[in-house]
Formats: C-alpha cells, structure tokens, sequence
C-alpha cells in the first residue's frame, strides 16, 4: 500500500491510545488499535444424563486451553509498513518446524493468568469497518504446558501473574520499559490500498 492509498488524519492526528487498546507481543507493540475479544478461558465438562432420571453426572475434564482473536485496526501508511515488519515474527518456527509460543501483554489476557500465546492464524487484510481503515484478525491459543498432580491428573503449571498498575498512564513492554503510544486517527476518506 502506498501512502496516498490511505486518507488524512483529522485535526489531531497523535491520540493516545491505553493499555487496553496496545497488544505487547514479545516486546514490539502492534501497530494500530488492537482488540482482545474471544470465549476466553474455559473448563471442559462432560455431561450424562441417564434416561428416564433427573439430573446428569458431570465430570471436570480439566480447564481448556484459552482462545483468544486480537483484530487489529489499521489507518495509517506507517501503521501498515509496521505490520508488515511484525508479520514475520507472529508465527515463528524451532529448528524442528514447530511453531513457538510468545509472551504476550494486554491487561485481558493477562488478568487471566495467561502470558505467552500462539499465534495460530493471521487473518487476510480486509477494509475496516470505518472509511480509510484496514483490520486484520490474529487468532491465538494460550501455550500451557500439562503437568502430572500426584494423583495422575494434570495441572495448570504455576506462572508469573501480570501485575497491572491501574495509575500507568499508557503501557508497559514485556521487559517492563514504560512507553506512550501514539497513533494518527482514522480517515475520513474511502480511499483503498
């Protein structure tokens, strides 16, 4: 995309944007606004109910692993040249072609105790839902390890739980750098890559 592909910025075109709106992945911000949506973290359970009873036994098979889709909304030439660069670092491979998990950031995913995701898809670009902006979906899977109890059963192994500080007036990197992101505000124009 070039820069006259995409339109121009209003009056100010330097918001601030929260930690809530800034995913941290491995210590880059990604570019533009970022939102956490997804089911989240959940417990698989199975039911049986015996014909012609009341009620079901239910059994916990244990907590599933957290999915999660981080949409990033694009307005910017800039915005756009970042991605590009951080693509290639989402989906990174070991030396035995295995995909490999990152430590991620965002105050949601975080308060859930998870801090290192997969990335498993990053979605096709596609224009916005606001004139002169592109989203793109990165779907992620949580990366927990299983771990034996002492009865046979598995485990949640114990991690480090993101402290938030609820007075930080921006965000916080993975390796605890304080920084402000700045972003240019959506165009106004229905102009395409």
């Amino acid at each position: 995309m070039t820069s006259s592909a995409w339109g121009t910025a209003g009056t100010d075109p330097t918001p601030q944007l929260g930690a809530w709106d800034v995913v941290d992945v491995a210590g880059v911000v990604l570019p533009g606004l970022a939102k956490v949506s997804g089911p989240g973290v959940e417990h698989a359970i199975d039911v049986k109910k015996a014909p012609g009873k009341n009620g079901a036994t239910i059994t916990d098979l244990g907590r599933s692993l957290g999915k999660f889709t981080i949409t990033l909304l694009l307005w910017s030439a800039t915005q756009w040249d970042e991605f590009k660069q951080v693509r290639g670092m989402l989906q990174p491979l070991s030396r035995s072609g295995q995909l490999q998990a990152l430590k991620v950031r965002h105050p949601a995913i975080n308060a859930l105790g998870i801090d290192s995701l997969y990335f498993t898809r990053v979605g096709v670009p596609r224009p916005g839902s606001a004139v002169g902006t592109y989203e793109i979906e990165l779907e992620c899977l949580e990366f927990r390890l299983p771990q034996q109890t002492s009865s046979g059963g598995a485990q949640t192994p114990k991690k480090d739980f993101t402290t938030l500080d609820s007075k930080a007036p921006n965000f916080s990197t993975s390796d605890g750098r304080q920084i402000r992101v700045k972003a240019t505000a959506p165009s106004q124009t229905n102009k395409g890559p």
